[in-house]
C-alpha cells in the first residue's frame, strides 16, 4: 500500500477539489548548525515528500497494525465459535472438547449440558439432509454449509430451539458481539452528535444512555411515553393539597 500513493492521490483529487498538499511557496528555514557540522549532512524534503513520510506512511502503518490485531480477534472467535455451524466437519471427540472450552469461557451463560446438546445437534443436522444442501447461487458459484445466523434461523423455523437452549444462547452471544455486527462499530459515530458543545460536561452513564437512545431512535419513535411522563409528573409535582385542621 505504501507504493500506491500516486494512485490514491489521483482518487482523492477526483473526490475533493482542494489538494491536501500545498505547493512549496514558503521560504526555506535556515538552520543554525553547531560548530563542526556542514549543511550537506542535513536532508530537506519538499511538501510532498514530507507528507508521504510523516502522514501517509504513518497512517498506513497504523492501519496495518489495527488490521493485524482485528484479524487475531477474528481468528480467536472463529476457533471458539466456529464449530457450531461446521458440525459436519468436526469429529465427535473434537466437538465435545471445543464445546467444553466454550463452556469454560461463558460459565454463567451456558449449562453443563452444553457439550451433550452439541453432540445431539450434530446427529440431528446430519439426519436433516436439507440443511447442508446448496443454499444460494452467487455468481455461478454454489455456496455450501451454513453460518451462525442461518443455523439460528433454522432452529427457530423448525421450532426446536427449546431442545437446544444452550446452543441458542451461544449463537446469540456470537451474533450480538460488536465484531460480528458492523452496526455496532458504526454506532460510535453517534457520540459525535450526542456530545456536542451544549453537553460538554456529560458523565459516562448519561452519555451512554443518550447514545443508546440515539442509536435506537427508530425503535424509540414507535413507543408512547405519555403514561411515563404522566406518572413522572405526578411523582415530581410540587402541588400538594392543603389541609386545615378544624379549630
Amino acid at each position: 500500500m505504501k507504493n500506491n500513493f500516486q494512485h490514491l492521490k489521483v482518487k482523492q483529487s477526483q473526490c475533493v477539489v482542494l489538494s491536501i498538499i500545498k505547493k512549496d511557496t514558503q521560504r526555506k528555514k535556515k538552520l543554525k548548525l553547531p560548530y563542526g557540522e556542514s549543511e550537506k549532512e542535513h536532508t530537506e524534503f519538499n511538501r510532498r515528500k514530507s507528507f508521504i513520510t510523516d502522514s501517509y506512511y504513518s497512517a498506513i502503518d497504523t492501519l496495518k497494525s489495527h488490521l493485524a490485531r482485528r484479524k487475531d480477534v477474528y481468528v480467536q472467535l472463529r476457533n471458539s465459535f466456529g464449530f457450531l455451524w461446521n458440525m459436519n466437519e468436526v469429529e465427535k471427540f473434537d466437538l465435545k472438547e471445543k464445546a467444553n472450552n466454550l463452556l469454560n469461557m461463558y460459565p454463567s451463560d451456558l449449562d453443563l449440558t452444553f457439550p451433550e446438546e452439541c453432540l445431539y445437534l450434530q446427529t440431528f443436522l446430519q439426519e436433516n439432509e436439507t440443511y447442508y444442501e446448496e443454499t444460494k447461487v452467487l455468481g455461478g458459484k454454489k455456496k455450501m454449509g451454513s453460518k451462525a445466523s442461518r443455523l439460528l434461523s433454522h432452529l427457530k423455523s423448525l421450532k426446536i430451539e427449546s431442545l437446544f437452549p444452550n446452543v441458542e444462547v451461544a449463537l446469540r452471544i456470537y451474533l450480538s458481539m460488536a465484531v460480528t455486527n458492523c452496526s455496532g462499530e458504526r454506532s460510535f459515530s453517534a457520540l459525535g452528535r450526542v456530545k456536542n458543545f451544549l453537553r460538554s460536561t456529560l458523565r459516562q452513564d448519561k452519555m451512554k444512555a443518550l447514545a443508546l437512545l440515539f442509536i435506537e431512535s427508530e425503535f424509540m419513535n414507535n413507543i408512547s411515553f405519555d403514561k411515563i411522563v404522566e406518572s413522572f409528573a405526578a411523582l415530581k409535582s410540587r402541588k400538594k393539597l392543603f389541609k386545615m385542621n378544624n379549630i
